[in-house]
Formats: C-alpha cells, structure tokens, sequence
C-alpha cells in the first residue's frame, strides 16, 4: 500500500466570511478486497489525517471531513477538508482550549443616585394657597428611583466533553469566583453551566457561561430614613454596608483560559 500527499489536482484554500478553508487530497494504492473494503483501508493508512488533526501550514485549522472515492481497480481518492472547526465537529477532550465568545446583556435596574453618587430627586414649593396649609409656602425634596439598563459582559466557553456535565453544573453554578480568575477580581463572575448531547451520551457540548459584574456580585444595602422609606442623604460606613451573599468557591476546577 502506498500513500501519496498534497496531490495538486482538487487541492484548495479559500478564505471567505467564514474563515480559512483547505482541501488536501491524498492517493492511496496497492489495496484489495471490495470498494467499502478499499476505502476503509485507505482511510486508516499510515500517512492520512485523521479528524481533528492540524493542517501542517495553518494550525489553527483542523481536519472536520474526510472523503473518499474508489477511482481504480486499486486505488483511492481521500479528500481532507480542514477549517475552525465548530463545537460539534471537534473530537471530544474534557482538557482541550474551549471556544470563547464574548457579549454583552442588558439588564433593567433600579437606582436613585447619578453617576456622581448625587441622589436623584425634584424639588417643589408649595404656593401659599395650596389646600394643605402644612404644606402651603413650604420647599420639598422628593427623593425618585428611575430604571437604567446596565450592561454585563458574559464570557462563554464551549467545549466537546466525554462526561456529563451534571456534577460540575451542581459544584459552580450559581455561584460565584472565590479569588481572581482570568484576570477577574474575586466575587466578580457568577457561573452556569449547560452541557447538550447529540450522540446518545456518548459525548456532551458543554458550555460554561461566565457574567462579569464589575461592582461585584455583593449585595449594598443603606439605611433608609423612616420619614420616607428612602435610603438615607449621606450613609456613613455604619448606614451602608455590604453583605457576600453569593456561595464561593475556586473556579480553577473549570479548567478555562482566555
């Protein structure tokens, strides 16, 4: 049996929106029995990628198709189709670099204070005719909660795992980063994981969803003024403190890098 490389014929690279895409194409000779029996012998001939290996050139691209046809009486055609490959196309590896996406999502929160940490608020005077003599010719602050939307940043890793990911979603998910990880200050990232299978259980698409909060996943709370209900003017350390309320724990068993 003899193997021949890179034959020019049919061999291709294109670059489109989708990325870098090769086509090496492959002889294999000198193989007996039936077709089915040709191209099984073909394709586990010494010298021929297998799926999920790198392209010598461009190694960020990995085989995700072989294909093969029976042009002779002994000889075979095997076409090795290489590009990033997607989730699903990568062979399943519990330590392999995952895929990163990054985004954003925008949530609706309340708050009373601007940018500055000035309380939002009106201020009115009431006229001297005004039907409630204990307010007529009086001045009133009216402290007012208004809805922002505040973006975080979630970071999203995928990655083809041989095993359930129903013990690890238990451990992290839901909770939050005890020290820094990726370069994220501690109790800044809360975590969830999801994992899909295709193939019976055999293997899971496992992702690990990452969402960053820059102030911290601690709960502020403020003392709040009896008169209004309202969080006091100018709390002090003791009128505004914060609480951990978020489970901690080392989110270096994920096994993730950026």
């Amino acid at each position: 049996m003899r193997v021949k490389s890179d034959l020019a014929e049919g061999s291709s690279i294109s670059d489109g929106v989708n990325g870098l895409e090769a086509t090496r194409v492959f002889s294999v000779d000198g193989l007996q029995g039936d077709a089915a029996a040709k191209i099984s012998s073909a394709f586990a001939a010494a010298g021929i990628p297998q799926r999920g290996n790198f392209h010598p050139v461009y190694p960020a691209l990995r085989v995700v198709t072989r294909r093969a046809r029976a042009v002779h009486e002994d000889l075979v055609l095997i076409e090795c189709i290489y590009r990033a490959p997607r989730s699903a196309e990568r062979p399943a590896d519990d330590t392999a670099e995952p895929i990163i996406s990054v985004g954003s999502t925008l949530q609706s929160t309340p708050v009373d204070t601007d940018i500055e940490g000035v309380p939002i608020h009106t201020t009115y005077t009431y006229p001297d005719t005004y039907p409630d003599a204990k307010r007529a010719g009086t001045t009133e602050v009216q402290r007012v909660d208004v809805e922002v939307l505040k973006p975080y940043e979630t970071i999203t890793f995928s990655r083809r795992e041989t095993v359930a990911p129903v013990e690890k979603s238990a451990a992290y998910s839901g909770k939050v980063n005890q020290f820094p990880y990726l370069g994220y200050p501690a109790r800044s990232l809360l975590c969830r994981i999801e994992g899909i299978s295709y193939d019976g259980g055999d293997t899971y698409d496992t992702t690990y969803e990452l969402q960053y909060k820059p102030d911290l996943w601690d709960v502020v709370v403020t003392f709040a003024d009896p008169l209004d209900g309202r969080p006091v003017w100018e709390p002090d350390d003791l009128a505004r403190q914060t609480f951990r309320v978020y489970e901690e724990i080392d989110f270096s068993g994920l096994r993730l890098s950026i």
